[in-house]
């Protein structure tokens, strides 16, 4: 599904088994292109040379650390679902979204490699102001792409002050999200009990955007 979702043309050695709960310094399915091959790989979560796994895509043009990797290293992560946590008096309550369709979707992202190649490339997630269903939850969430909006992101021809366009919040009426288990806290869990409803959705719809 992935490989013909998001028009893949070449496919290095990359886990594509089921993941529930993905952790900094893992590495994640990512899509990158060059000379017209768009290519699906590993990279590592974690941008070197400090380990960012998100960066603020209202800076991201700007700030010294990623503008060269904005300009001329982005990438899409290749998700289904991502999780943000409510604060509630002194806990935590952990929240799983996705589209409403079920289908995958891309996380834009920035990538690099350090000199030297003594370590795998990394990359860090964009992320942007919550739509109206995540900021029940979070303020922040991360900048969701769909497969047309991957082609633009990857474009390395596309000009960056163009790309301003993509680094917006979701439509909120194409997704879903409810709370899950605490399971989600730890690292070491990595099951399907990571991402089952422990209440009701926030919100149900049919699928739109990304049919």
């Amino acid at each position: 599904m992935i490989v013909e979702r998001f028009a893949v043309t070449t496919r290095a050695e990359v886990d594509l088994h089921p993941r529930y709960n993905v952790r900094p310094g893992e590495d994640v399915a990512a899509l990158i292109e060059h000379e017209g091959d768009r290519r699906l790989g590993p990279l590592r979560w974690g941008f070197p040379p400090r380990g960012q796994v998100n960066v603020r895509s209202e800076s991201v043009a700007l700030a010294s650390a990623f503008r060269d990797a904005f300009r001329r290293r982005r990438c899409v992560v290749v998700a289904d679902g991502f999780f943000e946590w409510r604060s509630v008096d002194s806990l935590t309550q952990p929240h799983y979204f996705r589209l409403a369709s079920r289908q995958p979707f891309g996380l834009a992202g920035i990538w690099q490699r350090l000199p030297g190649g003594a370590s795998p490339p990394g990359t860090a997630i964009l992320t942007c102001a919550a739509n109206s269903l995540v900021a029940g939850v979070h303020d922040r969430m991360p900048v969701m792409l769909t497969p047309d909006d991957c082609r633009h992101w990857l474009d390395p021809r596309a000009d960056p002050s163009a790309l301003a366009s993509l680094l917006r919040s979701f439509a909120s009426e194409a997704m879903e999200g409810y709370p899950v288990s605490a399971l989600v806290n730890s690292g070491r869990n990595d099951s399907p009990d990571c991402v089952r409803p422990i209440g009701g959705t926030l919100r149900l719809v049919p699928p739109q955007a990304l049919g």
